[in-house]
């Protein structure tokens, strides 16, 4: 022992078998299994790393398949497609045919020892070398065989690396992938019936001299398509800024094609071109010359402007809102439209308080509701606004009404001259109020006369006002308005802030801070009583009752 100790000998080496010895066949018995699902994932794992490429090509041009792409392109750019997949599919075959081997047994059992420590299937496999007919070596070798032998019951296949990040890092196996998936949920596979027929019905019509057209009327008349081969008149009706088509197939110059519908002068296409399409924008001929062909007489059917009135009187209703009936239509629709109400200075009672020219005001502006069910081509409706606080209120209005479609069309009414509709006071307190808030807002400068008539109008409130704090409120208001006109004068900050207390004390004096119903009631009949006397109109009497 001690001499074949001594003797200079290679070392045994350490990792994967070195091959000096096979496997006994009990050992390889017990191991048939695991080894066997290692050799097949060892298998997919170089199948889809050499094949990726491959299918990916295949996945995108299933794609296009699915989605009909081929009855879509020109022949040209149909055939360079195919051409490309093929191409594409073809070297990325090739590569994968150079890039896959088959895995052996030996690496399948590398794989499988790799995984179980001490690399048991090494150690069964190789032979006794150093001390090989010493008796002490041999029973120490035995029993590390041994334990080595036990080990081999932890044997299990080894899962496949298939992730192939590395390899694709742009991820195009995805984007296959998802191409793939739309064209399973909105294409068809009809769609792929049809590549032959595309192909063939192209070579045939290449061989000979034929033409395709089509008419597409804008998308918002709601008029179908026209293929002009299965039209058999002559003459055609079809809206302005209608799109054709035409497609010419055969020999360079068979067919060509001359029209007078769209009035191009600029980047005139040659007549001889194979696709052209134009817009009708005039009545006039489309014609293709050569074998087969065929003439239109096209009449440009113009898109009229919508038309719009009012179908009633802008009128006041309950409570003081504006109703503005009107009626409008339009030959396919329309989509939108307004109502506009500007000042009539010339109508207005130019006045004590409106003797000043008044502030410059934007137009009030309001949209006009649609139809929600039915025909929009022609309907009535009505556009209600509640104006009570503007400051043009209950005066003299010029309403007009505006309508427009969906080429961008529009169409106005005739104005209408109203009293823009408020609320009405009966109270003479709140009313009085309400008239120097009128004032206010009609010009910045009749602050101060707004502050005189308040001030007197308070002078003895006993009789006038029904609540000391209704007479705290006006008196603090007429101060605060006093002093900021004695300042720098009044900004809008300053005049939103005293109109909204000023309103807000019209509607308390009007309506009362009342707390029972007994209170309510008297108060309702003195508006009533109020109301008669200040000869309100008929409706707002039922209002009031």
């Amino acid at each position: 022992m001690a001499q074949g100790v001594g003797r200079s000998c290679p070392k045994k080496e350490s990792g994967p078998m070195t091959g000096r010895g096979e496997l006994p066949p009990e050992i390889g018995l017990r191991l048939r299994w695991p080894l066997a699902l290692t050799m097949i994932g060892l298998f997919a794992e170089r199948v889809a790393r050499a094949f990726w490429p491959f299918w990916t090509v295949l996945l995108f041009a299933c794609s296009a398949l699915l989605l009909g792409m081929h009855e879509i392109l020109l022949l040209e750019v149909a055939w360079a497609f195919g051409i490309l997949v093929a191409l594409a599919a073809a070297a990325t075959f090739g590569m994968a045919v150079r890039r896959f081997r088959f895995p052996k047994r030996k690496e399948a059992l590398d794989r499988l020892d790799a995984t179980l420590p001490g690399r048991p299937i090494a150690t069964v496999a190789d032979r006794h070398a150093i001390g090989a007919g010493d008796a002490g070596s041999e029973v120490i070798w035995q029993t590390h065989v041994g334990r080595m032998t036990k080990r081999l019951d932890e044997a299990r296949a080894v899962e496949p690396d298939l992730r192939l990040s590395r390899f694709d890092l742009f991820g195009l196996r995805y984007v296959a992938l998802l191409f793939l998936t739309v064209g399973l949920l909105f294409g068809s596979f009809l769609k792929v019936g049809t590549l032959g027929e595309v192909m063939l019905d192209e070579q045939a019509l290449a061989l000979e001299s034929s033409w395709e057209g089509w008419v597409e009327p804008p998308g918002y008349t709601g008029r179908p398509n026209l293929y002009l081969n299965d039209i058999e008149q002559a003459r055609l009706t079809v809206p302005v800024g209608s799109l054709v088509t035409i497609r010419l197939y055969g020999g360079v110059g068979d067919l060509t094609l001359h029209e007078t519908v769209s009035g191009r002068t600029k980047d005139v296409p040659s007549a001889s071109d194979p696709s052209q399409s134009f817009n009708v924008n005039r009545n006039g001929e489309v014609r293709i010359d050569g074998p087969g062909g065929r003439e239109w007489t096209m009449e440009a059917e113009a898109d009229l402007a919508p038309e719009i009135e009012f179908a009633g009187p802008v009128a006041r209703s309950d409570g003081g809102r504006m109703e503005a009936p009107f009626t409008a239509r339009d030959d396919y629709g329309v989509v939108g439209g307004w109502i506009e109400l500007i000042l009539d200075e010339e109508r207005a009672d130019r006045r004590y308080g409106l003797a000043l020219d008044p502030e410059p005001r934007e137009p009030i502006m309001l949209e006009l509701p649609l139809t929600i069910a039915g025909d929009r081509s022609e309907f009535t409706e009505t556009v209600i606004g509640e104006f009570s606080r503007h400051p043009w209120a209950n005066q003299p209005v010029r309403a007009q009404l505006a309508a427009h479609d969906d080429a961008g069309q529009q169409g106005v009414s005739e104005p209408q001259s109203a009293i823009l509709p408020g609320r009405r006071f009966f109270d003479p307190l709140a009313k009085a109020i309400i008239e120097g808030r009128r004032d206010l807002l009609w010009n910045r400068v009749n602050a101060g006369r707004v502050a005189q008539v308040l001030r007197s109008v308070s002078y003895k409130p006993e009789g006038v006002f029904r609540s000391a704090t209704d007479f705290m409120m006006l008196r603090f208001i007429v101060r605060r308005l006093e002093a900021r006109a004695s300042l720098d004068g009044l900004d809008d900050s300053s005049v939103e802030e005293i109109e909204d207390a000023l309103w807000n004390l019209a509607v308390r004096i009007e309506e009362g801070d009342l707390s029972d119903a007994l209170a309510r009631l008297r108060r309702a009949e003195e508006r009533l009583a109020e109301a008669m006397e200040s000869g309100a109109s008929d409706d707002e009497i039922a209002d009031l009752m």
